[in-house]
């Protein structure tokens, strides 16, 4: 069982620090799963300390956060969840419309670069590349849920090897997504 710190200083409001303190949340995944990597960035990014730990024998197949005496299953749930309870600023949105893109987002990400192969990577970082041509990040003015999702999987990917080469735009945002403090917190 390991245990997550979240980010000090500008990344972490009092608010958060507030809620966090109030509520334990403790992940049920394996370690090296993309999903463990997704939540575990998500829950530094909105200050949330997470304790993961291994699934018991026959379990770990779907991440399972344990938040009181809730329960949540499917890695882009939790995402959503961490969002909406826990950050204090926009990581979900700043308007519903902003909400809507995040979860479109969301689910590309898991549609189209979530397994290992990603049978169309390439042209998925081709739609990724056109829509960053002039934004910085893919849903507003400052990182969201859809960010660290699609970015943790893109980068899972290129490590792997499952991309050829990775386009100006999508490696420039890519960069900033990866400098954030919350993706240095995770490691």
């Amino acid at each position: 069982s390991s245990s997550h710190t979240p980010p000090t200083g500008a990344a972490a409001s009092p608010g958060r620090a507030r809620r966090a303190a109030m509520v334990k949340c403790s992940l049920v995944a394996k370690a090296d799963d993309l999903a463990t990597e997704k939540v575990r960035v998500a829950a530094a990014a909105v200050g949330v300390e997470l304790a993961v730990q291994r699934p018991g024998a026959g379990g770990g197949a779907v991440p399972e956060l344990h938040l009181g005496g809730r329960v949540v299953r499917y890695t882009n749930a939790i995402l959503r969840c961490l969002g909406r309870i826990f950050e204090d600023g926009d990581m979900y949105g700043s308007s519903f419309i902003q909400t809507n893109q995040v979860d479109a987002w969301l689910d590309w990400a898991e549609a189209e670069l979530g397994s290992a192969e990603a049978p169309n990577a390439a042209e998925a970082v081709e739609k990724l590349e056109k829509h960053l041509e002039a934004k910085t990040y893919l849903v507003g003015q400052r990182m969201t849920l859809a960010d660290i999702a699609v970015s943790c999987s893109l980068n899972r990917l290129r490590k792997a090897g499952a991309l050829q080469a990775v386009p100006r735009a999508t490696q420039r945002w890519l960069g900033t997504c990866l400098a954030h403090d919350a993706f240095k917190a995770v490691g």
